[in-house]
């Protein structure tokens, strides 16, 4: 059976959607779970550590591989691990069984995000990998912000063991699809990449104790940020040597790329603040139903279905940066309406808020993974792409925990308060809006090394 590239794009936007879902969908059963398990929550949040742990600390590790040996290879073993992982997770009878068939979903969610974006451009022209990275980034923005409303809805009806056993009817035929194509080796301008499994390895522990300490109590935590500086200096330092860095050498001076790589950090923090944030508002208006909480959570995610590949054609006739400013723009802005009527209690105000957001995030992700493919040529696809994934990744668990102490800061008993939801709102505008200054500053300093003035906000590439 011969997959054309179209259809090769959905398949890898699907499995990206499954990876991303399982992201947030864990967050709306962790009560559920507390309870079926007779734990504490403290305990049962490990069930969403073990899993951010292996994704975000082994994805780039995936994304090199698939340069070496090829995308589709490692993205079939990857949904098949997601599978597998995703059934034990659905049969487990202990907790800590649950808790390590957690740790492998992670693993095999990291050997499917690192790889979907490079199986879905690789057999693609130039021509259509605008229309191409629009679709994942509809599919990946996608997963994570529906998974609450979609959890919920699963809790309804059947018990939290359902969860898990969704992914299998997608996972199944996706298997099955790729089975029956030829597996190509990755087409390359020049030698394959080498494998450093000591730069990889520091990268996992850096990212690892880096998220323990935003997770992990006492004096555990000041331990987990001690060896996470440590890890920090130690990857750096070998990256300076190694022969094969896991970023090209020739990005560390590229401004712009860095910018483009920060920014993303950001919208992925936002993104989880746009889904974290609303429940709560909703529940301190009160007599808001579940399905009504979900709809109204579904506002951004709608926008994003929408826009996203319409505003991925923006591309052929603007430059990515151009593409990412604006959206960048109207996510802060969202955000800033969002603060300034934080007490007027109108879910109107809400939606559109939300909604505005998903349109922006329709706008900047295309451009965003458009602009760190280009910096790099064909041969480093897979690692770009993973970084991308391991960027969006940092950002959510990082603001994950940031807002969570924004919301309780003030309140009293186990509530949030007004204020902390004004300043979660008002902390993501500040976010974006230093995004939005990163990309500005990068573009003025590149043009003031020499760049032709003529070709202003022409892409951001080529340092």
């Amino acid at each position: 059976m011969n997959i054309q590239s179209p259809r090769l794009v959905w398949i890898a936007g699907l499995g990206l959607f499954l990876a991303t879902l399982d992201t947030g969908i864990m967050n709306i059963a962790l009560p559920t779970l507390q309870a079926a398990w007779h734990t504490t929550a403290a305990t049962i949040a490990w069930t969403v550590v073990a899993y951010t742990v292996t994704l975000a600390g082994t994805v780039l590790f995936w994304g090199r591989l698939a340069d070496r040996t090829g995308s589709q290879r490692i993205f079939w073993w990857g949904l098949i691990g997601f599978a597998v992982a995703s059934g034990a997770c659905g049969a487990a009878p202990t907790l800590d069984w649950l808790m390590a068939a957690r740790a492998l979903q992670g693993l095999a969610s990291a050997m499917i995000q690192g790889t979907a974006i490079a199986l879905a451009t690789q057999d693609l022209p130039p021509a259509h990998q605008n229309l191409a990275t629009g679709t994942l980034a509809l599919l990946q923005g996608l997963g994570p912000v529906i998974g609450p409303a979609l959890g919920g809805i699963v809790l309804t009806w059947t018990s939290w063991r359902g969860l898990f056993w969704i992914n299998l009817p997608v996972t199944i035929p996706l298997i099955a699809l790729l089975a029956r194509r030829h597996a190509p080796l990755p087409q390359r301008t020049g030698e394959a990449p080498a494998l450093d499994v000591t730069g990889n390895g520091l990268v996992m522990l850096t990212v690892s104790t880096g998220l323990l300490a935003l997770t992990v109590p006492g004096p555990l935590r000041t331990l987990c940020t001690a060896a996470a500086m440590v890890a920090v200096v130690a990857t750096l330092w070998w990256e300076r040597l190694s022969q094969s860095p896991l970023i090209p050498r020739s990005l560390w001076s590229s401004r712009t790329f860095w910018a483009a790589a920060g920014a993303v950090v950001m919208v992925g923090g936002a993104t989880a603040l746009g889904f974290m944030v609303p429940p709560y508002m909703l529940h301190l208006w009160g007599h808001w139903a579940p399905w009504q909480v979900g709809l109204i959570n579904l506002s951004a995610p709608l926008m994003l279905v929408v826009f996203s590949r319409p505003a991925s054609r923006l591309l052929n006739r603007q430059s990515a940066a151009r593409v990412m400013l604006g959206g960048l723009g109207l996510m802060a802005g969202a955000f800033a309406v969002l603060a300034i009527t934080a007490g007027n209690r109108s879910p109107i105000l809400l939606v559109l808020g939300l909604g505005s957001y998903g349109l922006g995030a329709a706008a900047f992700f295309p451009a965003n993974l458009t602009a760190i493919l280009a910096v790099t040529g064909r041969d480093a696809q897979g690692v770009m792409g993973a970084l991308q994934r391991m960027a969006i990744n940092l950002g959510t668990a990082i603001d994950a925990a940031v807002v969570g102490a924004f919301l309780v800061h003030g309140a009293h008993g186990h509530g949030v308060s007004q204020a902390g939801i004004r300043t979660s709102w008002a902390y993501g505008m500040t976010t974006l809006l230093t995004a939005m200054a990163g990309l500005l500053l990068a573009h003025h300093r590149r043009s003031r090394a020499g760049a032709d003035p003529r070709r202003k906000f022409r892409g951001i590439a080529g340092d």
